[in-house]
């Protein structure tokens, strides 16, 4: 059985960071303010440019079951970002960005995908390339060090650059369904509720399964609502295991 324990323990998580040498506090203090002043305005500056992108959101509930029973141990991020980059691939549509000077989608070198993680001073977003192109432990290593990196706000130019798409959970805080605002200049986003046993109708028969709602919002100037639902259902897809 799925727990909230192991989402909570796997989401935009990491070890905990050693503990910094003693420094003055009016130093420390000043040094902290910065930086989350520093995120705060990266932030704002970010939905301002996301408000003015026409984007919509596509919602699914997803059985976690097999899932669970596969990941031995992994991240769920790991698990999230394997099927998401497989779908990605499938779905060469949704993995451009709209150039303005062009005035047409520009397809992406490769496939990045973007974790959303809540460092210590605020929302930052740290990249991993293609987790489905390597072993799921090499994988699912490259997506925890990314995380620390995150969680230590280290983020690094490449995290920003020629990346997918991002995941962003609230599942570990509760919530069940929200709408994620897209990256700019990221085409697609993947908002990850929480996992709750669900009644739901299987062969007929009412059971009850761990079940997590995800929220696709897509750039409406790179793709119609049509290629959405198609990327969505690879990747529920992929992500039940009810494709290789």
């Amino acid at each position: 059985q799925v727990t909230q324990s192991d989402l909570d323990s796997h989401v935009a998580a990491g070890p905990a960071a050693p503990a910094a040498a003693p420094r003055p506090a009016a130093a420390g203090g000043r040094s902290e303010s910065a930086r989350r002043r520093a995120i705060r305005l990266a932030t704002a500056r970010t939905t301002i440019r996301s408000a003015a992108i026409p984007q919509f959101t596509l919602y699914r509930r997803i059985d976690v079951g097999a899932a669970a029973e596969r990941r031995a141990g992994r991240s769920w991020v790991t698990e999230i970002g394997r099927a998401l980059a497989a779908a990605l691939w499938r779905h060469p549509e949704c993995n451009a960005v709209w150039d303005d000077e062009a005035g047409e989608p520009r397809p992406l070198p490769g496939v990045r995908i973007g974790v959303a993680v809540d460092g210590p001073s605020g929302l930052v977003v740290v990249a991993v390339d293609d987790p489905d192109a390597v072993t799921p432990e090499a994988a699912d290593a490259a997506v925890r060090a990314a995380i620390a990196r995150g969680r230590a706000g280290e983020v690094r130019p490449e995290d920003l650059r020629d990346v997918s798409t991002s995941i962003s959970s609230l599942g570990g805080l509760g919530v069940d369904r929200f709408n994620a605002l897209l990256v700019p200049p990221q085409p697609t986003i993947l908002s990850v509720g929480r996992i709750a046993d669900t009644p739901v109708v299987v062969d007929g028969v009412v059971r009850v399964r761990p079940m997590m709602e995800v929220g696709l919002t897509v750039d409406h100037r790179v793709a119609d609502g049509a290629d959405g639902a198609r990327f969505l259902e690879t990747f529920l897809r992929r992500f039940e295991g009810l494709d290789a």
